[in-house]
């Protein structure tokens, strides 16, 4: 479920203890049930543990792709920086705007 802020640490940094966990927190799963049709994320935001926002949602998936245990390093960065951090990684490489407009005009 979508909860602005959701996943991340208290400290708005880095990865919450839910985006460093393998699998669907049971947390997320109780708020979620509480929720009805009328859902509006606006009144949740920065309810961490309750939720995922989209940073927090990419990160806890690529925790759940590559570790095999709960509460090692996370993935979870600014969406600003995210495709910068995973090339450092060595996970692909990262473009300019620029470039990719050019080429896509090819």
């Amino acid at each position: 479920m979508y909860v602005w802020g959701g996943s991340w640490n208290e400290e708005d940094t880095a990865a919450g203890i839910e985006a460093c966990t393998i699998g669907v927190s049971p947390r997320w799963a109780e708020f979620a049930a509480m929720q009805s049709a009328h859902y509006n994320y606006r009144y949740t935001r920065y309810q961490i543990h309750d939720g995922l926002d989209c940073s927090g949602y990419v990160g806890w998936a690529v925790y759940n792709t590559f570790e095999s245990e709960n509460g090692r390093e996370g993935y979870v960065v600014k969406s600003t920086n995210m495709a910068k951090n995973f090339a450092d990684r060595g996970w692909g490489e990262l473009y300019c705007f620029h470039c990719v407009y050019r080429f896509s005009r090819w």
